[in-house]
């Protein structure tokens, strides 16, 4: 009887280590997934006349698919590209232009605020140049979502 209820004890932990294996490889699934290291998530350009570059200090490729503005009160953001995606929208106003290569944006411009233009910067690996144009305040922040993180741009 007692050999029985040990080996009962038995297959029951093996049970429950083959499920928490089981269990623990599908939270896992995304884990491997290697995820961009930038050498910056934020970009100070109102009222500088400067360029900076955003780069992948890990070597693992980062692309910019979308824009949203975040308003300087921090409380709610608009979808910038509604109702054309070539155009960045304040809610009221079009304010700068996106350009695209295939379905990553290649450059932004904002007249008198930055320019932010993707280049080939190592073999297969792309970054952002920013060039700020010296405006003093646009009262929001671009932000520029990645697989892993985003960049704001003030």
């Amino acid at each position: 009887m007692k050999v029985i209820n040990h080996l009962h004890m038995i297959a029951a932990a093996c049970t429950i280590a083959v499920m928490a294996t089981l269990l623990s490889s599908c939270g896992n699934e995304y884990s491997d997934m290697k995820v961009p290291l930038l050498n910056k998530d934020l970009v100070v350009v109102t009222g500088k006349v400067a360029k900076d570059t955003i780069y992948s200090m890990n070597g693992v490729n980062f692309n910019i698919g979308r824009v949203w503005i975040e308003k300087s009160d921090g409380t709610s953001y608009i979808d910038t590209q509604k109702n054309n995606r070539n155009e960045i929208s304040d809610g009221q106003n079009i304010i700068g232009k996106i350009e695209y290569a295939g379905d990553e944006i290649s450059k932004i411009e904002i007249p008198d605020w930055c320019v932010i233009t993707r280049f080939k910067k190592k073999k297969k690996q792309y970054a952002y140049a920013i060039e700020a144009l010296g405006r003093k305040d646009l009262h929001m922040s671009l932000i520029l979502p990645y697989a892993g993180g985003s960049i704001e741009i003030k």
